[in-house]
């Protein structure tokens, strides 16, 4: 009940302020659903796998004057997020304050980053709780800090202030080590989508699965190597297979993670006028759609920048949508475009929620539903059952 709450406010709010373009008492809307967003987040109760696993981990943390140098080397969780939950931890104590603060810096930059860059915040705001607000708040803990201190870079990278940059980028690394990845970002940050670069996608992704068994021998021979090969080999295992994808899996794939956001891409350039300065940044998102059929170590990476599809399908929605009812000239067009973006990203997101989780009895859903809180602290046994299913 209080998601479809949520959701219903959003589809209003989209309406009044996306569609109609209203501006009375916008802002006052827009934070208030930021604080709604924070506090489901913030004082949620055993929501997340990683949840419980991070809290019985917050539980071990010894307070600043006990920290020894040891401890902090020792730790499977890279530094800076160590040294950041004892912080917590010695001032509040408790686990529910660390879930606050992480809330509040997650998604207060995620909405300043929406606000920024795009004009249709609601609609960004509902893709993003639909999509990836579960994962951000409730599991990737630390891949979503990383994520959110690399938003705040994001300006710094368009406007070649790379000094900035890499200040921004080391300091997610700190928080999470797959973030090395945006030490290169700068080096592609020239390229631009043209039919060269359209040609190259589909071909590397029609090639993919040719190069997953090659790959995975590749990746054999950094088995003992660093943590960032624990990291490729923890994908590979239980929790992200390796997957043998069928014919129509490699081309739903393919159109789901590559063609829809080069539909987007082109169809906001040619019926809408419109271009993006994170154009480069969609090719990365695309890069690493086509890597996820043959590593799935992509999936990982992908979700540091899974706001950047997030602004590209909230401006294409509500322009098609007002094209379709102001613009006869392109009506028909437009109308084929939206459908070919509208039902496949749809079904997507439908099975994402109601599919059955990793080979369990429990549909995806029942990770975050029904909402428990630390105020009636509800035991979910189908959630509790997938805890324990993953660590055994």
């Amino acid at each position: 009940m209080l998601y479809s709450v949520i959701i219903i406010f959003l589809f209003i709010l989209i309406y009044q302020y996306d569609f109609r373009e209203k501006s009375t008492k916008k802002w006052f809307c827009y934070y208030s659903i930021l604080v709604v967003l924070v506090c489901l987040a913030g004082f949620r109760y055993r929501i997340g796998n990683d949840t419980i696993t991070y809290e019985k981990w917050f539980e071990t943390l010894p307070s600043f004057n006990r920290l020894t140098m040891n401890f902090l080397t020792d730790n499977s969780k890279e530094s800076l997020f160590v040294l950041f939950n004892i912080l917590i931890k010695s001032i509040f104590h408790k686990w529910v304050f660390a879930q606050i603060i992480h809330a509040i810096i997650i998604n207060s930059i995620v909405f300043y980053f929406i606000k920024k860059y795009t004009s249709f915040v609601f609609t960004s705001v509902l893709i993003y709780f639909l999509w990836i607000f579960y994962d951000y708040n409730c599991e990737i803990l630390r891949q979503s800090l990383a994520s959110s201190i690399f938003l705040l870079s994001v300006d710094s990278l368009i406007e070649k202030k790379y000094l900035k940059y890499y200040s921004f980028a080391i300091i997610a690394f700190l928080f999470h080590n797959l973030a090395v990845v945006l030490f290169i970002l700068p080096l592609i940050a020239f390229f631009r989508i043209n039919k060269w670069i359209f040609i190259l996608f589909i071909l590397t992704a029609i090639c993919a699965p040719i190069l997953q068994d090659n790959f995975v021998n590749f990746l054999q021979l950094f088995k003992y190597v660093g943590s960032i090969s624990e990291k490729i080999f923890y994908v590979d295992s239980v929790y992200f297979v390796m997957t043998k994808w069928s014919v129509f899996g490699i081309i739903y794939m393919i159109y789901v993670d590559v063609v829809i956001y080069l539909i987007i891409y082109y169809g906001l350039k040619q019926f809408c006028n419109k271009e993006y300065n994170l154009e480069f940044l969609l090719i990365v998102y695309i890069i690493f759609g086509i890597a996820k059929i043959f590593i799935p170590l992509s999936y990982r990476l992908s979700q540091f920048l899974g706001i950047i599809p997030i602004i590209y399908l909230s401006e294409f929605f509500i322009r098609f949508i007002k094209n379709i009812t102001s613009n006869c000239n392109f009506k028909y067009s437009s109308y084929l475009i939206l459908i070919l973006i509208f039902i496949p990203f749809s079904y997507n997101i439908y099975i994402s929620i109601f599919s059955n989780y990793q080979n369990l009895r429990t549909n995806s859903y029942c990770r975050y539903y029904p909402y428990s809180s630390i105020f009636d602290k509800k035991i979910v046994n189908d959630r509790e059952y997938i805890f324990k299913s993953y660590n055994k």
